[in-house]
C-alpha cells in the first residue's frame, strides 16, 4: 500500500508542507550525528590502546555505553540480563 501523494491548494500549504519536510529532516540529521558520534566514541572505548587523554571523558563514554546497554539490550554493565 503505498503513501497518499500531498497536493498543495494553496501556495501557504505548500510553504507549511515544505517548512515541516525541513524539521522532519533537520530532527534526522540531529539523530544521524548524534549516532555518529556515539558510534566513533565508543569505538575509541573499545580500541586496544589508549585514545583518550582524559579519564573524565573515558568515564562519559562509559557511562553511555551502559546506557545503551541498558536501553537496547536490557542488559547491565557486567552482561546481566535486567529482570
Amino acid at each position: 500500500m503505498s503513501a497518499k501523494v500531498y497536493k498543495a491548494r494553496t501556495l501557504k500549504g505548500a510553504q507549511a508542507r515544505v517548512h515541516q519536510l525541513q524539521k522532519i529532516c533537520d530532527a534526522m540529521e540531529k539523530r544521524l550525528q548524534r549516532y555518529r558520534a556515539e558510534r566513533h566514541g565508543l569505538a575509541m572505548l573499545a580500541a586496544d590502546g589508549p585514545c583518550f587523554d582524559n579519564p573524565l571523558i573515558v568515564y562519559e563514554w562509559r557511562n553511555v555505553r551502559d546506557q545503551i546497554l541498558l536501553k537496547e539490550c536490557r542488559l547491565t554493565p557486567d552482561g546481566k540480563a535486567v529482570a
